[in-house]
């Protein structure tokens, strides 16, 4: 079957010679073969239509499937999280260990920012507003020096294996 490249290039074809340059006579059987080119051309044009109305329904079909599965992601991620943190308020920082599982804590530092305002300019980036920026802070912080609006808090964070 022929594509509708080709199609087009052999209805051009006839219609150049369709009518007899001497005689002016129409040229029955090249009417014939153009007719039948012409419903050729209309159905590859349908078919291609046709097709492109199918792939769009399967990606629809698949983009509501994805996003079904996402949220159904989603959903089994924020359990697993409220959870941990039900498990974490319960222990209260108390290693809990078994044959099949073990929590520990690991202690870390950071930067609670109290009021922007008070933190120096240096401190702070600017990037399109001004920021303090935490890490300068932190270790002005635990060199011993103070900044005003700033403080250094310690935290517990549970480690799962």
């Amino acid at each position: 079957m022929a594509t509708l490249y080709e199609i087009n290039k052999s209805i051009e074809e006839l219609l150049e010679n369709l009518v007899d340059e001497e005689t002016g006579e129409v040229d029955e059987e090249k009417l014939d073969e153009l007719n039948q080119l012409n419903v050729d051309r209309n159905e590859k044009i349908e078919n291609c239509i046709l097709y492109a109305k199918s792939m769009k329904a399967d990606f629809e079909a698949i983009q509501r499937e994805a996003d079904a599965l996402k949220k159904r992601a989603m959903s089994k991620l924020n359990r697993a999280e409220n959870t941990l943190k039900y498990v974490e308020m319960c222990l209260g920082g108390e290693k809990f260990e078994t044959d099949k599982c073990a929590v520990s804590y690991r202690t870390s530092q950071a930067v609670e920012i109290l009021n922007e305002e008070l933190i120096p300019d240096e401190l702070c980036v600017y990037k399109t507003e001004r920021k303090p920026s935490k890490a300068d802070i932190k270790k002005l912080l635990k060199s011993g020096k103070t900044v005003d609006g700033a403080v250094l808090v310690e935290r517990k964070n549970m480690q799962i294996k």
